[in-house]
């Protein structure tokens, strides 16, 4: 078939399609992980939010299960992977926004070749989920109001003031989902700043940040209200104990690497050194590489107080994806045959490869897991029991 007959929108809903079927027959054969036991404690005990993280995820598992009428594996991850396929259509809408239809295509194939934006938020019951979604539709509504599609006109003038408070919304719902995504904000005027003052005498700018404290509001008066401990662990985190984790920083590097598909990482770093090149760059994408180079700084700086940092910074690669997919449809737009990006087959081959072992995996245990295990985590009490200690006092 040729490129330019080839339907991207249909090619994009096949592989929404077959990636949700995926992930349904995972959510029916896989138990709960750890984590997912600990997050469904939130839908069966709701609070105004939690100990450790905000009330987003135990919330969708109470809409979704009926406040656990149906208790299955499959109906706590269905929030889950409902979520995850609606970020994939977003993803294409965006980068068809800011490029073209292929480049939508690619950016995400990406994404559903990444485990961590494919398993771990778009599957299992964890707050990255319904965090990804909006995530996604702040970044669509932002670049909405920031980038009309006609200038000089009051109709789009309206809408964009209306994009930017719906964009507040998002944010307010993505921060309750996970509060790593409290950094859009600071970016977002960082990239202000830099690149476009003149929107700091929008009024709507304004609004759609008060937007999203206010939907903070359950935050502020469980964490502070009722002086509960939750407010005593986050102080916690940032206690700095005079040495480097630089072991923690490096082990949480792999990780994020591994999880994100170290074939994709290295597409997107390959296609931000295209773009840097580019002797005139499109401002969306200029908002987009701000946006993930800020919260990614944040969260390396955080990781000296604690290693938990490290992992956050997996969501600086969202916005990169957009600058990824619009490379490669560039390469490809002129051949007459409709073909991969070289690098994209041996990503999917990667994807399949790995994701077949971690099923069989499970089924058979034929991989020794102690071997990824230091022995002096067999031997000592999991970490989270020293800051469980140190809030003895409060929990009395």
């Amino acid at each position: 078939m040729k490129a330019k007959e080839f339907n991207y929108t249909k090619g994009v809903l096949t592989l929404i399609f077959i990636s949700t079927v995926i992930r349904i027959a995972l959510a029916l054969i896989l138990d709960l992980a750890e984590d997912e036991a600990y997050f469904r404690t939130f839908a069966l005990f709701p609070e105004l939010s939690n100990f450790d993280k905000p009330p987003m995820i135990g919330w969708i598992i109470q809409l979704f299960t009926n406040n656990l009428y149906f208790n299955s594996e499959f109906a706590i991850r269905l929030s889950s992977i409902l979520c995850g396929s609606t970020s994939m259509w977003v993803i294409y809408i965006i980068a068809r926004r800011l490029s073209r239809e292929t480049a939508g295509f690619y950016s995400v194939l990406l994404y559903a070749t990444s485990f961590y934006f494919s398993i771990y938020s778009s599957l299992l019951a964890l707050p990255e989920s319904p965090q990804t979604l909006f995530y996604l539709l702040s970044l669509y509504f932002i670049i909405e109001a920031l980038f009309p599609r006609r200038k000089n006109c009051e109709e789009s003038t309206i809408i964009s003031n209306m994009a930017y408070i719906l964009a507040g919304i998002f944010i307010g719902l993505s921060i309750l989902s996970e509060f790593s995504s409290a950094m859009i904000w600071p970016a977002i005027f960082i990239y202000l700043l830099i690149y476009n003052r003149s929107q700091f005498k929008r009024l709507a700018l304004y609004l759609s940040l008060i937007t999203s404290l206010l939907f903070l509001i359950p935050l502020y008066i469980w964490y502070f209200g009722y002086n509960l401990p939750g407010s005593q662990y986050i102080t916690l985190l940032f206690n700095f104990n005079g040495s480097f984790p630089i072991r923690e920083m490096v082990k949480g590097l792999l990780v994020v690497i591994v999880l994100n598909n170290p074939i994709n990482i290295a597409i997107i770093f390959y296609s931000i050194v295209k773009f840097n090149k580019r002797k005139i760059r499109d401002n969306k994408f200029n908002l987009l590489i701000t946006i993930s180079s800020i919260t990614a700084i944040t969260f390396l700086s955080l990781s000296v107080f604690s290693g938990i940092f490290i992992y956050a910074i997996s969501h600086t690669f969202i916005p990169l994806l957009f600058i990824a997919g619009d490379y490669m449809s560039k390469q490809l737009i002129n051949r007459e045959k409709l073909t991969l990006h070289p690098y994209l087959n041996g990503s999917i081959y990667l994807y399949i490869t790995l994701l077949s072992i971690i099923t069989l995996n499970n089924y058979t245990g034929i991989i020794n897991n102690n071997v990824f295990v230091s022995k002096s985590s067999l031997t000592k009490p999991l970490q989270i029991i020293w800051p469980l200690k140190q809030l003895a006092p409060y929990l009395k």
